[in-house]
């Protein structure tokens, strides 16, 4: 069986001054990550007619200047699929996951209190070994808002779905 690192919504339009400081550290971990395991990264794309833009009055993602991925993804990434909400469980990355034997996920990207606490619920309610590696995830809500998620991802799923170390402290 394999793993895969899922990387969540590192485009440009979310790597902010709130954000930018754990880009080195998912750039390594898509460099050191085993090529027997795979790397998915998920594009989110804010349409005219999304909740997004029609009920919170947001108008961001939507240029592809914005939609594009940090560039190392679009060179390391298995996989790169679009979403259109909060979760990166879609169709798309189920069937991926299905097709490659991958039986444990690991989490990272942006936003903590947004994406990745909705994803970490869907994988949790589907029964699929995942970590979020809290040491790669970031918020655009600052500090506090990714402290808040996994205060809430820590009762909601579990501790145990939380690594507070690198990759390489896991691994050694």
């Amino acid at each position: 069986m394999a793993k895969c690192l899922l990387v969540i919504d590192l485009q440009y339009g979310f790597i902010t001054e709130k954000t930018k400081d754990i880009l080195p550290g998912i750039k390594e971990l898509t460099e050191v990550w085993p090529e027997e395991d795979y790397i998915a990264a998920t594009k989110f794309v804010n349409a005219d007619d999304s909740p997004f833009t029609t009920d919170m009055g947001w108008e961001g993602l939507k240029t592809p200047d914005e939609q594009e991925l940090a560039g190392f993804l679009r060179a390391n990434a298995d996989l790169v699929y679009e979403k259109t909400g909060y979760s990166a469980v879609t169709d798309e990355f189920l069937s991926f996951i299905e097709e490659n034997g991958i039986d444990e996920v690991d989490v990272c990207g942006v936003d903590a209190d947004c994406c990745i606490l909705r994803t970490a619920f869907d994988l949790f309610e589907m029964g699929m070994p995942f970590l979020v590696l809290k040491k790669y995830v970031a918020s655009n809500g600052g500090k506090g808002s990714t402290d808040a998620a996994f205060k809430v991802m820590g009762r909601a799923v579990g501790k145990d779905h939380i690594s507070k170390w690198s990759y390489k402290c896991q691994t050694e």
